[in-house]
């Protein structure tokens, strides 16, 4: 583990955590969201390495209320808030939220749309342009989707 920043005087009550990769070497930082200053930032490091340097300090861990992260690190730094900052709450950030409420919805909407397109047998090509694959008879009605297409 190699330790570039690691002020233990800049803790607060609300500490944010994040994962960056940096120059190809993955990083993990703590900031003090009061202040804005960095408490810790190290690269090359284990859980292990990161919860025995902030366990030599566990008088300041001890002041963390709020531990922040975002929703795909929340698993990881859960640990951290149960073993190291025994006071804290582990809270997600919004943005996390919101970005996978929107994916989760967007794979919703297409996997109904490929239903509506299977059941009616739309199918688009490279260019988008819109074909009806079966074969329709004299006296077949149209469906809504077709009335709708070939209203015009």
């Amino acid at each position: 583990m190699r330790v570039h920043i690691f002020k233990p005087n800049n803790w607060g009550k609300s500490v944010g955590v994040t994962e960056k990769r940096i120059y190809n070497k993955k990083h993990i930082i703590l900031i003090n969201l009061q202040t804005g200053k960095i408490v810790l930032m190290v690269s090359d490091y284990s859980y292990a390495d990161v919860r025995k340097l902030l366990l030599s300090h566990e008088d300041a861990c001890s002041v963390v209320e709020t531990l922040t992260c975002g929703i795909s690190q929340s698993n990881t730094y859960s640990k951290l808030c149960g073993s190291i900052f025994f006071n804290a709450n582990l809270i997600i950030d919004k943005f996390s939220v919101i970005q996978k409420l929107l994916t989760h919805c967007q794979r919703v909407r297409i996997s109904l749309q490929q239903q509506i397109y299977k059941t009616e047998n739309i199918q688009y090509n490279s260019q988008d342009v819109m074909y009806i694959k079966r074969k329709f008879n004299a006296d077949q009605k149209k469906t809504e989707a077709e009335r709708v297409l070939f209203s015009f």
